[in-house]
């Protein structure tokens, strides 16, 4: 009975992962696309490509673990299937709120228009004249 419900709980959870790997490939797939296509570097040629290094290794992969830890070996290939989709989820996650970070501007530098100093974006100090904190003051940059 044991036996029953452990392979219906890894049978289950292996699905799923498998799922929420996919949906965060297809993310990534897309925001990257979108980032090509809004840059003007977007290039057919390099998407099949992209899906043949980037996608199928870690889908494959995956999905031979999974096969694995449902049929074969459960103890052992369930542990280096999480494992392994835990690392793709990492890696996917971090990729996509990298190119939302890159689409949308988050982090951006601009230059004081007083002193020239480099200073993180801020709307507060774009009331104008780009200008620092320090500046502000009255420091005027000397």
């Amino acid at each position: 009975m044991f036996e029953e419900i452990a392979a219906t709980i890894i049978g289950q959870g292996v699905v799923y992962t498998l799922l929420v790997v996919m949906g965060l490939i297809i993310v990534d797939t897309l925001l990257g696309v979108v980032k090509a296509v809004s840059s003007g570097s977007f290039d057919v040629r390099l998407l099949a490509d992209y899906l043949k290094t980037g996608v199928l290794p870690y889908v494959g992969a995956l999905v031979i673990l999974g096969a694995g830890a449902l049929y074969v070996q459960p103890e052992l290939l369930g542990t280096v299937f999480a494992a392994s989709a835990i690392a793709a989820i990492v890696k996917f996650i971090t990729d996509i709120i990298d190119k939302s970070k890159a689409m949308t501007g988050a982090g951006l530098e601009a230059e004081c228009s007083t002193c020239g100093e480099a200073m993180a974006y801020n709307m507060s100090n774009f009331e104008g004249e780009p200008i620092c904190d320090r500046c502000k003051e009255g420091g005027g940059g000397e």
